[in-house]
């Protein structure tokens, strides 16, 4: 999991696929697009950093807090964990991303 910036703009945390020979990828929704100013075949500028923990703060505190979304979390493969993340990060506030967290573990 990386995040990304696209045009010095954040869009947030990103799962990249690896492509073939050409390299990796991920998806980009068109309101994302419009976000960052982009239309199909448009020439971009890509950050990506790696994030040691790529669990938002929200879902690492309802773990931290509740013994049954620790173990609902645990009961989890890797790519389920992987798109309980992203699913919690991309919410923009930080309500959502709790409310987001307790739905996907069972503590809220």
């Amino acid at each position: 999991m990386v995040e990304v910036r696209l045009n010095g703009i954040d869009i947030g945390m990103r799962n990249p696929v690896r492509w073939k020979e050409r390299g990796w990828n991920f998806g980009l929704a068109e309101p994302m697009c419009r976000k960052v100013g982009v239309e199909t075949g448009s020439p971009v500028r890509v950050e990506m950093r790696r994030v040691e923990d790529p669990r938002p703060a929200e879902l690492v505190e309802l773990m931290e807090k509740s013994a049954k979304a620790r173990a609902d979390w645990e009961a989890r493969s890797a790519p389920q964990r992987r798109e309980f993340s992203l699913f919690v990060a991309g919410a923009k506030q930080a309500e959502t991303r709790a409310r987001r967290a307790g739905q996907l573990l069972g503590g809220g």
